[in-house]
């Protein structure tokens, strides 16, 4: 991803956490709070609607609404909403 790219040329310490943030309550906020005191950009992953398991996925609000209240909190610099891969597969070393 050239966002990627671009933060690591900067060599900001990125800091990465997940979640599905439904909705988002203060134990999130304290968390990404948290998260952010740990380095210097923020980069939380919204879990898509086919990471989510079948039985609840009528449950959740959609993806993109999600990612857009995880947006909108200042300590967060970048969303992304992530349906393929693997939160353990993402690496940004090298």
């Amino acid at each position: 991803n050239d966002c990627i790219a671009g933060i690591k040329k900067t060599k900001q310490k990125i800091v990465l956490t997940q979640g599905h943030f439904n909705v988002i309550h203060p134990g999130h906020i304290r968390f990404l709070e948290f998260a952010k005191q740990h380095g210097d950009y923020l980069i939380v992953l919204v879990q898509g609607k086919e990471r989510l398991e079948s039985n609840v996925r009528d449950k959740f609000f959609e993806e993109k609404e999600r990612a857009r209240g995880v947006a909108s909190l200042e300590t967060i610099d970048k969303v992304f909403i992530f349906n393929e891969i693997a939160f353990e597969d993402i690496s940004f070393r090298g």
